[in-house]
Order: C-alpha cells, then structure tokens, then sequence
C-alpha cells in the first residue's frame, strides 16, 4: 500500500510520508521474517534458512539500486514503486498460500513497552541528528543532542530491566557468545 501511495504520490510531501510508511513496513518484516522463520523452520534447519535470508538480503541490496536506476531510467521514477507494489502483492498472495495457520491456540501475546519505545526512539533520533548535523552545529547543541542520547540509552537499559515485554532482553547480554556477537 505504501509503494502504491509513492508511485501515486501527487507531492513531494506525500511521497515523503508514503516512504515512510514504506519504511516502517521494512523494519516491521525485517523482524517478521526472523520470527516466522524461528517458528516454521524446524531447529536443526534454522541456520540454513537464516544463511539464506541473508543472502537474498544481500543480493538484493547490491542489486536494487541498478535495477531501480534501470527502472527509472527507461519508465520513470513511478515505475520503481510500481514493480515494488507489484511484488508486494505477489509476496502477500504466496503468504497467505503458503504459509501454514498458527496451530498454537496457547501463543501468549507480548505486551507494548511504551516508556521503552519512547526512550529509543528519543535516544536514536537524537543520535542520528547529532551525527548528521556533526560539526555544522553549535556545540551546544552538538553537546545538548549528544547528551540526550546517551541519557535516553541509559534510562532505556534501566527500563528494560523492569518491564514484562522488554523490546531488547538486557538478560541476553549475559551470553558472552551474543554479546560478542554484538
């Protein structure tokens, strides 16, 4: 729906909200595909998937911007939104095929962390704009939206700790294997 509203978009400012629509519904199926994976896949195939998920990631990242340049280049700038609705539709209908029902009745639904998701949001918002606006700020705005990260950062991980559905299980820090990792 997002990439239908991009291709359509009659200005600038709906486009701008329209991408961000789109963008939002990428964060959301990053996440999606990983749980669905970890709850399809059976255990001992669930690297294999994984390894694959990242490889079609990848191809498509190196992939996507000369197609889309391809696209724009012979259709236009519409055109890329067009394909992507079009694959969009054809990925939902293969979903709805192919996927099986949830069998698990029992599935506990994971409440929301507000404070959480205010607090990273805040934190990472602020940190994106100290990093964009580098040294073209007045330090004390710099110093200000630095600051302001960090805090949020803290009072986030303060926050998780307590909370029933945590967005990030701090506890999983423990594992010297994960947090290497990280």
């Amino acid at each position: 729906v997002a990439s239908a509203a991009s291709g359509l978009a009659p200005a600038l400012s709906v486009l701008i909200v329209a991408r961000a629509a789109q963008g939002m519904g990428a964060a959301a199926l990053l996440a999606l595909t990983l749980a669905l994976v970890a709850d399809v896949v059976p255990k001992e195939r669930a690297g294999t998937a994984m390894g694959l998920l990242g490889t079609i990631s990848a191809v498509g990242t190196a992939l996507g911007p000369t197609i889309g340049g391809a696209f724009i280049g012979w259709w236009g700038w519409p055109s890329v939104f067009a394909f992507m609705t079009a694959a969009g539709a054809v990925a939902f209908l293969l979903g709805v095929r192919l996927f099986p029902e949830d069998t698990q009745s029992e599935r506990k639904l994971a409440g929301l962390d507000p404070v959480g998701t205010v607090l990273l949001a805040l934190s990472l918002g602020a940190y994106a704009l100290s990093m964009t606006l580098g040294g073209s700020a007045p330090w004390p705005v710099f110093a200000s939206l630095v600051s302001v990260s960090v805090g949020g950062l803290t009072a986030f991980a303060g926050v998780e700790g307590c909370v029933a559905s945590p967005l990030i299980d701090v506890g999983l820090l423990r594992d010297r294997t994960l947090s290497a990792g990280i």
